[in-house]
């Protein structure tokens, strides 16, 4: 679970430096902030989801199953990874079909291997 909530913190970190960048126009300052916001959106996200889980595990309550978008969900870590990618020349890309649903007792996503493979590389 640390790690989970680390990786996104990294690509945070790593947006962060980029704005050190002297060469940075303001359209790519304006563009970088808002890549900024959807990173800490999805952190808070996944802090959300493993609270909720917690509080689940620690109070005896049953998880209730839920709907789960597969494709969505890969695009909130493609977001969360793009610019550690985009250092290492690495393009990342969702292949999971739009009409793909599944069905999940918690919407938890493990993302380290997205950020596994990145370091790879």
């Amino acid at each position: 679970m640390a790690h989970d909530l680390r990786s996104p913190l990294g690509a945070i970190i790593g947006m962060l430096e980029l704005f050190r960048d002297d060469d940075l126009t303001a359209e790519e300052i304006r563009s970088l902030s808002a890549e900024l916001e959807l990173s800490l959106r999805h952190n808070v996200n996944i802090m959300e989801n493993l609270l909720s889980w917690a509080k689940q595990q620690m109070s005896g309550l049953s998880v209730v199953k839920e709907e789960l978008d597969p494709h969505g969900v890969a695009e909130e870590i493609i977001q969360a990874y793009k610019y550690d990618a985009k250092r290492k020349q690495l393009t990342l890309k969702n292949n999971i079909s739009r009409e793909l649903k599944a069905s999940c007792r918690l919407r938890y996503v493990k993302t380290g291997h997205a950020k596994s493979g990145i370091q790879r590389h």
